[in-house]
């Protein structure tokens, strides 16, 4: 379970965010699966490295946790609240307090990386080729 986990959050990351987690930090306890990450540069695609510790310097981003309900597609969701230093429980975007780990991902990234939204090499390209024609 816990490799099927580590490579689902991996693409749904580089999916998602592509560029921006550089890695995912997991940590199990129990029934239970801290997720955090690290960012990246937005230049840099590729799955996410998993780690269990951050090296110096790097500054770890607290997602959620995930509590398991005996089935690798339910689990219950708990959203960091960086106001008040823990993990609360929480609905997903979906409406369901049971989630699956990338509706998890998805609703805790969105939250806590969205306020520093970075461009990717795609919106970079699109905005070149606009200088490019306005030019013209």
């Amino acid at each position: 379970m816990r490799s099927e986990l580590e490579g689902r959050l991996q693409r749904q990351a580089a999916l998602r965010y592509p560029g921006r987690v550089k890695k995912l930090l997991l940590a199990f306890r129990g029934a239970y699966v801290k997720i955090a990450v690290v960012e990246g540069r937005p230049d840099t695609d590729g799955l996410p490295a998993i780690a269990r510790y951050v090296e110096e310097g790097e500054i770890p981003v607290e997602l959620c946790r995930l509590g398991y309900l005996g089935n690798v597609n339910r689990w219950t969701y708990d959203f960091y609240s960086y106001a008040n230093d823990r993990y609360m429980p929480s609905v997903a975007a979906s409406g369901s307090f049971e989630v699956t780990p990338e509706q998890a991902f998805d609703s805790s990234a969105g939250a806590h990386l969205a306020a520093f939204s970075f461009p990717t090499k795609q919106r970079r390209k699109r905005a070149a080729l606009g200088k490019l024609r306005a030019r013209k």
